[in-house]
């Protein structure tokens, strides 16, 4: 299917999910170098994890990674709170110093936007870095709909 799918004149875009550079083993190099020798353009999407990827030194190590075998990291996501993944859930303050130092060390196409899938709400919307002063206490999708990032309540 997937060689089918590369046959086709459209640009066929594939979005990978990593977590952790150590997900990068041989196999997983294979494969993206494979789909890559096939035309297709890769993507990578990575959420925070407490106690997984929640420092700038694992996270510098995978989007470079990445970058290196041809995937363009494009998202990473603040956690959402569900029941299964409230341990790995980070604070949004640590989540934005730590992709501030990345700013500071990363090229741009090594650099992946940094955004809130907000609970009910619509589209993700992309978190400012400490470049900026700013109150990250209220934000709004793309319908105009408010929400407290505290406690992820309607103002």
């Amino acid at each position: 299917m997937m060689e089918r799918l590369a046959k086709l004149k459209e640009t066929v875009y594939l979005s990978l999910h990593i977590d952790h550079p150590d997900e990068l083993q041989p196999e997983t190099v294979d494969l993206i170098r494979a789909f890559r020798s096939m035309g297709y353009v890769l993507l990578s999407q990575s959420v925070f994890l407490k106690g997984v990827n929640d420092n700038k030194n694992t996270l510098k190590e995978m989007f470079l990674r990445l970058f290196e075998l041809g995937v363009r990291p494009y998202y990473i996501y603040h956690g959402q709170e569900v029941t299964a993944t409230t341990r790995f859930v980070m604070a949004l303050e640590d989540e934005i110093e730590i992709m501030t130092q990345l700013r500071n060390e990363l090229s741009g196409l090594a650099f992946p936007q940094h955004v809130i899938d907000i609970p009910g709400a619509s589209g993700k919307v992309i978190v400012p870095s400490n470049h900026w002063e700013k109150d990250t206490s209220v934000v709004t999708d793309f319908e105009g709909k408010r929400v407290r990032t505290d406690n992820w309540s309607t103002v």
